[in-house]
């Protein structure tokens, strides 16, 4: 009975001693191994985000501002609604 008593005080000293352990350690052992995968994920997209984010050759602009690109060329003449709906619209009202 005491062997008993002995192995279930050995199991719970265990059992508390690792997850003392683990709340001291995990938040290393995380850190490692997001500094990892950040490092995996440079080596492997390269400088992907640096290109993109250039303006080709134009001036720089802050996080923030606007810029409007103009489109070169012929621009889209207006046109009537009832050409975009594909007919002629009528008004109506209801009959009771």
């Amino acid at each position: 009975m005491e062997k008993f008593f002995g192995t279930i005080l050995i199991f719970i000293l265990v059992f508390y001693i690792i997850r003392l352990l683990m709340r001291l350690l995990m938040p290393l052992i995380i850190k490692r191994m997001i500094k990892q995968a950040n490092k995996r994920m440079s080596e492997q997209f390269g400088n992907f985000g640096q290109e993109f984010g250039q303006n080709n050759g134009q001036q720089s602009t802050n996080e923030g501002d606007v810029t409007i690109q103009f489109a070169k060329g012929k621009q889209k003449e207006k046109t009537n609604l009832s050409d975009e709906l594909g007919g002629e619209y009528v008004d109506f009202e209801e009959v009771k």
